[in-house]
């Protein structure tokens, strides 16, 4: 752009590409060459960013800066939001990963040593299962381990109380607190 910024090109018919485009964006007659410049950078980077030129486009030095910084700011965060979906998509990879190495060491192991196809397949049958109790209780326990005491065993409260309330003791404490209004 700073080429054809620095030298006109009159077209087929007679017209300065330069000067419609410089009518267009605001831009001076004779630009300076730091206006040459910013000019430049902005529509490379307006161009690289795919933003676009649309129907709002920057008019001046000052805008043109201010829209190449906002550019790169945007460039920036949209990384940071790809960055946090792939570490997402690798937790998510990471525990199947863990349970086909599981499946796939036992298959090893049985078949290594001859284990009937019924046996190995109730073995793998617990492995799977294994696999998704030990995965469930690794992520309650990371999410646990963020709180006090009290708050864990008011979660777990919640999280049980049908299972406790089958416990008489426990429905009768349950039915006292009640009565008394907490």
């Amino acid at each position: 752009w700073l080429i054809k910024v620095e030298f006109r090109y009159s077209g087929p018919g007679g017209f300065d590409a330069l000067e419609l485009l410089q009518e267009d964006n605001h831009m001076p007659d004779s630009p300076s060459l730091g206006d040459k410049y910013i000019i430049s950078m902005y529509f490379i980077n307006t161009v690289f960013a795919t933003v676009g030129f649309g129907d709002i486009s920057a008019e001046n030095n000052a805008e043109r800066i201010y829209v190449v910084i906002i550019m790169y700011v945007g460039t920036l965060v949209f990384g940071a939001m790809l960055g946090e979906v792939q570490n997402i998509m690798d937790s998510l990879r990471k525990a199947d990963r863990e349970r086909t190495v599981a499946v796939q060491e036992t298959k090893d192991y049985l078949r290594a040593h001859q284990a009937p196809p019924e046996v190995e397949r109730q073995m793998l049958s617990w492995v799977y299962f294994n696999e998704d109790v030990r995965i469930r209780d690794e992520q309650r326990s990371a999410v646990w381990s963020r709180f006090p005491d009290t708050l864990m065993y008011s979660l777990a409260s919640h999280l049980h109380k049908d299972l406790l309330l089958k416990v008489g003791a426990f429905r009768a404490i349950s039915e006292h607190k009640q009565s008394e209004g907490f």
